[in-house]
């Protein structure tokens, strides 16, 4: 039977680290993008989610890259990887900006060139 009981025990702990990008766009096609982006080895959790704000509100996701124990990376890689696909998802999604949080910051991009409106 393959869903018999099983004992599922530790094999390694990392210290806690993620960076979360924030972008507005199509969630359906940001999923196919994240599959095409992590082809090069990587895993990402993607959510739907709305973003309300003052002046409107917009539909868009967020991608989480956190430390998995079983491939650790070191911090500033996690980051590194996270702006790629925030820039690779704002390029393809026509987005002129997204935000990347981590426990520590948020850090805000935007195309250069462009300016958004108060």
């Amino acid at each position: 039977m393959h869903n018999k009981p099983r004992n599922f025990l530790p094999k390694k702990t990392s210290k806690s680290f993620y960076a979360t990008i924030h972008i507005a766009g199509n969630y359906n096609q940001a999923e196919n993008l994240c599959r095409q982006w992590v082809m090069k080895g990587a895993c990402v959790q993607i959510s739907p989610c709305t973003y309300v704000y003052t002046g409107g509100v917009e539909d868009g996701m967020t991608v989480r890259i956190m430390q998995y124990p079983r491939f650790e990376r070191p911090e500033h890689e996690i980051l590194d990887m996270a702006v790629e696909l925030g820039t690779f998802l704002a390029q393809e999604l026509c987005q002129i900006s997204f935000s990347v949080e981590t426990p520590y910051n948020t850090t805000y991009y935007q195309a250069e060139g462009y300016e958004k409106r108060s």
